[in-house]
């Protein structure tokens, strides 16, 4: 490079730091918040912002993964179970009432599918419907705090035993046909059996009453043994929810004991360890065998380097694979006649020659019944050309064959000088 060269080379490097520093200075630097969206345990956990709400009011919250963590809950704590059909297995179910007798605290979400769940009738809840309103929030209050929040869609239910305390709303029971319920009763044998209703707080068209004729529940806590359960909609406190109204206050009086601070626990579904990690824990040594033995078989059937072997000289047929190969055929083809005609013919020959030996027999058959004890009908049978089928070709071979044993035993035997015959 020349000195002109590197003399331009500078001007220009020069020349953009410059421009560079003329730039910073004109610019400003601005934080914009940019709302993204979920992730890590936000993307499988819907009450993820509930969990670290509870844990920010110093209780220690945590959501459960394993099924085998609920039998090591504290006695004290507060477990959530986010969807209860998936726990309908009738001993889990006993084992978690179990729990709450000795003192623990399960909050139950409330949906209008589940007006058959067994859940319901063990804890005597009635679910009437679910709440119809265009209001955004409607006020409830709980244990004399008046809280306001979002039910539309959230059921509406009754106990049928004493509870603690109940959030509840006046309004109206309107069957699903817009026939107002008229303040009777909505479980009486009077209305149909599939016949469901729905809860506005605001009077129907149709109505005769000008106040309210229902009042039902939309959260309550019951007493259970020494523990308690508290039900209701909890649709309103997952991630992107709990932060509209009171909800995020509600959600911390439904998880939580006026007696002090608890253990607060979320678990969504049964959850089941992996495989590979269940045989890690219990059997270790089945793992450890099955290694030893994969590393066996590779060493097994890992090319070793050395020297070629000869291939082995290629054995060829004799006449009897031959001739058996030839019968096989002919026996799939159901050539019966060519196969036995020769057996036939040789047995044929053989009583022929015999006879002259017992001249008192009449006929071959009767020969072949005296030398064999075969009945003469049997053997002449067999002497008959042409099989009429499988089973017939087999018994005939068979008697053919029993014959010609006999007629070489026969020929074999010494004459009365003793001499072969």
């Amino acid at each position: 490079m020349t000195r002109v060269q590197k003399l331009l080379v500078i001007m220009l490097l020069t020349a953009l730091c410059a421009g560079a520093a003329y730039l910073i200075r004109q610019l400003e630097w601005e934080k914009v918040t940019r709302r993204t969206g979920m992730s890590g345990e936000a993307l499988v956990n819907p009450y993820h912002a509930g969990t670290e709400l509870m844990r920010g009011l110093g209780y220690p919250a945590a959501r459960i993964k394993d099924i085998a963590q609920l039998n090591e809950l504290p006695a004290d704590a507060s477990l959530l179970l986010a969807n209860p059909e998936r726990f309908g297995d009738a001993a889990l179910r006993e084992r978690l009432l179990g729990w709450v007798r000795r003192g623990g605290h399960l909050v139950l979400p409330l949906h209008t599918q589940m007006r058959d769940s067994a859940w319901l009738d063990a804890l005597g809840v009635e679910i009437h419907g679910q709440l119809d309103t265009d209001k955004p929030t409607l006020a409830i209050e709980i244990e004399g705090k008046v809280l306001h929040a979002d039910l539309g869609g959230a059921a509406v239910f009754r106990f049928t035993q004493q509870e603690s305390w109940l959030a509840t709303l006046d309004g109206w029971l309107v069957a699903d046909d817009s026939t107002p319920n008229r303040g009777e009763d909505v479980t009486g044998e009077d209305d149909p059996a599939d016949e469901t209703f729905h809860f506005v707080t605001e009077q129907p068209e149709d109505s005769e009453f000008d106040t309210p004729t229902d009042t039902v529940a939309v959260y309550g806590r019951l007493p259970h043994g020494n523990g308690f359960i508290t039900v209701g909609s909890i649709d309103l406190f997952t991630n992107g929810q709990i932060k509209l109204a009171d909800h995020a206050t509600l959600f911390a009086r439904l998880m939580s004991l006026p007696d002090g601070v608890h253990p607060v626990y979320v678990i969504l579904a049964p959850e089941y360890p992996s495989l590979l990690a269940w045989l890690m824990d219990h059997a270790s040594h089945a793992l450890l065998a099955l290694l030893i033995l994969l590393l066996a078989c590779a060493w097994h059937f890992a090319p070793r380097f050395g020297p070629l072997r000869a291939d082995p000289a290629r054995a060829r047929p004799g006449l009897r694979e031959h001739l058996s190969a030839c019968g096989a055929f002919m026996l799939r083809s159901r050539s019966h006649e060519a196969l036995i005609a020769p057996l036939r013919e040789e047995v044929e020959y053989m009583l022929t020659h015999l006879h002259n030996r017992y001249p008192d027999v009449d006929s071959i058959p009767a020969l072949a019944e005296k030398i064999s004890n075969i009945p003469q009908s049997e053997v002449h049978d067999a002497l008959q050309p042409a099989p009429r089928n499988h089973s017939d070709f087999l018994r005939r071979c068979h008697t053919l064959a029993v014959l010609r044993l006999h007629c070489i035993r026969l020929s074999r035997a010494t004459s009365v000088s003793g001499l072969p015959l």
